[in-house]
Formats: C-alpha cells, sequence, structure tokens
C-alpha cells in the first residue's frame, strides 16, 4: 500500500517525516490516517516537540496532505516570523519548479505568499513579489 517514516533527530525531539502510496491507493484518505497516526504516536506519548517534510511544490497533493495534518508551508511559516528574506528565496525556488503548470490551487498559493511578502520593505520580498506578479499574470 505504502509507508511513512520518520527520521528522529539524535536531540530526539525533532524528527522529519516522509510517506509514499501507492498510485492505485492514492484518494482514500490511507496517507491521512497514516500520518495523522504517526503523528499523534510522536506528539503525543514520545514528546516530540517538532516534525517536518519536505514536499516538491509540483506534488500539490503531498503539500494539500501535509496542510490538512496541520503542517504549514516553510515560505509562509518564515513570512508570518519575520524571515521574509529566506521566504522570498523559497519562493523564488518554487517559481522556477513550478513554472508551465496550471493549478488554481498552486495559484492561490501563490497569491497567499504574495500577500505576506507584500509591503514588507524587503529587497529580495519586492523581488519576489514580482516574479509572483508575472506568474501569475500567465497560467502557471
Amino acid at each position: 500500500m505504502g509507508d511513512v517514516g520518520v527520521n528522529l533527530d539524535d536531540n530526539l525531539v525533532d524528527a522529519m517525516l516522509g510517506f509514499t502510496i501507492r498510485v492505485e491507493r492514492q484518494g482514500n484518505e490511507y496517507a491521512t490516517e497514516a500520518e495523522r497516526g504517526v503523528l499523534t504516536g510522536y506528539f503525543e506519548h514520545r514528546g516530540l516537540h517538532q516534525m517536518s517534510d519536505e514536499a516538491d511544490v509540483r506534488h500539490l497533493n503531498s503539500i494539500r496532505l501535509l496542510e490538512k495534518n496541520g503542517f504549514q508551508l516553510k515560505e509562509r511559516q518564515q513570512a508570518e516570523v519575520g524571515d521574509v528574506d529566506r521566504a522570498a528565496g523559497h519562493a523564488v525556488d518554487a517559481l522556477t519548479l513550478a513554472a508551465g503548470m496550471e493549478s488554481q490551487r498552486l495559484r492561490d498559493r501563490f497569491e497567499a505568499l504574495r500577500q505576506k511578502l507584500l509591503g514588507t520593505g524587503s529587497a529580495a520580498a519586492s523581488d519576489a513579489v514580482e516574479q509572483i506578479d508575472a506568474s501569475l499574470a500567465v497560467p502557471i
């Protein structure tokens, strides 16, 4: 069916999550249930403080699954805590990966990030906003 793995950091309170679901099993909420079970086990029973994961911007279903279980996109989180230059850099990287893709969800995500970066006064954020604007002007 697939797998869920956890790479527990040496400090025993941070971890990286990974998962794969066979194509023919996707869309049945198996990944949601498996991920939720792993998260519950590590946070409630093992005292984990932080779990992270990496998802390619082109894998929208993986991103949606992570968000459904409480994960935040790094760019959005960085923008919220004031690390605007890093958020802007990640946004530009994501735009490069998403070039040529057509997805309303992806457009919505970039628009939300654009709003967080807008008006921060950072040169990197201004550049990222310009690139987001250019990408949103045509289908991505």
